[in-house]
């Protein structure tokens, strides 16, 4: 049963599974985070440091770019292993973006639901009606 705003990301974005990765070939990573990856991936290729800020970890799947910009001061392979980092970020991540609601607000307040969909994933349309499906499914 989903009983947060959190859970419900988890099932939406990777059906609750911490090690989900998925590459975004078309994602530009924001350059501010190449140097804090660097600190803790020395010595990578330019390819590589792409591959990694330009993926979305874990079951939250925040992208590694935002990641390093949040404050992770760690390899990012220790945040993909760790459900408690996972959950710090996720808060970290939607309080950045002013879209820390409840699960009511983005069950029951369209506005709101629409708000978080389009600051979190970007697809408002599709990602506000997945959160809808995957609290249903959680509640079936």
């Amino acid at each position: 049963m989903i009983t947060s705003l959190s859970e419900l990301i988890s099932q939406v974005e990777s059906a609750g599974k911490i090690s989900a990765l998925r590459y975004e070939p078309a994602y530009h990573p924001d350059t501010r985070a190449y140097s804090l990856a660097k600190k803790y991936w020395p010595g990578l290729s330019l390819l590589t440091y792409d591959t990694v800020l330009g993926s979305s970890w874990g079951q939250f799947q925040i992208m590694g770019d935002n990641l390093y910009l949040l404050g992770l001061d760690r390899p990012i392979l220790d945040f993909w292993q760790s459900h408690d980092l996972q959950v710090r970020f996720f808060n970290l991540f939607i309080q950045q973006r002013n879209i820390n609601y409840t699960l009511d607000d983005v069950l029951h307040d369209e506005g709101k639901r629409r708000d978080f969909a389009h600051h979190y994933n970007g697809n408002v349309d599709a990602y506000s009606a997945a959160m809808l499906r995957a609290y249903a499914a959680g509640h079936a």
